[in-house]
């Protein structure tokens, strides 16, 4: 996850999905799935802040149930380490 400050704008979110982690459908339900997080949990966003999340290798659905988990925690701490 890489961050950057803005001046004067909300928080946005970038992401981006390697082909190798599968086919166009299992990409766009994990980009689905990091954009819900991102929307459920911008109040423990870092105002004014670019957040980019790269995913670069496949995701099991196992491992898809704690993404929601990380991405939360790691909402936390860029908030922390942000202001």
């Amino acid at each position: 996850m890489m961050n950057k400050d803005l001046h004067d704008k909300q928080s946005r979110l970038g992401i981006s999905v390697s082909k190798r982690v599968g086919n166009a459908v299992q990409r766009n339900w994990i980009k689905r799935n990091i954009r819900e997080t991102f929307r459920r949990n911008d109040a423990n966003v870092v105002e004014r802040h670019d957040l980019i999340i790269m995913v670069k290798r496949p995701v099991s659905k196992q491992e898809s149930k704690n993404m929601r988990g990380m991405l939360k925690e790691i909402f936390l701490t860029s908030r922390k380490k942000g202001h």
